[in-house]
């Protein structure tokens, strides 16, 4: 078998190049984040086990209180870079409202509210028929189904837009990574 020669134009090479690098990197920055969640996991059992402190070499040791705290100030930052590139983005969906009529919800993302269990959180601002709202979009990361709790007290299955489900899966994928990862 021989050598074949492929011609390929440059979008079309940015485009592999940018698939073989996105599950690498969508299992970096979840194992990143699920690190600092378990540090302080580790650190807190060492304590109630009776570990207090880590000797680092010999002038220099650190107790698990100090990993904890360097945990909590660090979360934030991890988690803001786990979505980095999603920030700010606006998706789509469609639902349907209580009288059974099509409705389209855009949410544009601004951080996560929560992330266990095999859901995820996320909090941002909703427009949900040319209505702005707070809101947060429920994403059970099993079965990919999403919900919107409405002020209304209704709870509304969303479906995402064909033209945002790459770049939807893509965040679901990295929210995925981290979850798994995380202390259970």
């Amino acid at each position: 078998m021989g050598n074949r020669i492929v011609n390929l134009t440059e979008q079309q090479f940015k485009e592999i190049i940018h698939n073989a690098v996105l599950g690498v990197m969508n299992e970096m920055d979840g194992k990143t984040y699920a690190r600092v969640a378990n540090v302080s996991n580790n650190a807190k059992l060492d304590n109630q086990n009776g570990n207090y402190i880590h000797t680092i070499n010999n002038t220099k040791s650190i107790t698990n209180d100090d990993y904890i705290a360097k945990a909590i100030l660090l979360e934030p930052k991890v988690r803001q870079h786990l979505i980095r590139e999603f920030v700010d983005t606006t998706f789509m969906f469609y639902a349907y409202d209580s009288l059974r009529n099509t409705a389209i919800i855009s949410f544009k993302l601004a951080d996560i509210k929560k992330l266990e269990k095999r859901q995820a959180i996320l909090k941002g601002d909703v427009t949900f028929n040319n209505t702005k709202l707070n809101g947060n979009l429920i994403v059970f990361l099993d079965t990919k189904k999403v919900v919107y709790n409405h002020p209304d007290k209704h709870r509304y299955t969303l479906e995402i837009d064909n033209r945002f489900v790459n770049i939807w899966n893509e965040l679901i994928d990295k929210l995925d990574e981290a979850e798994q990862n995380l202390p259970q």
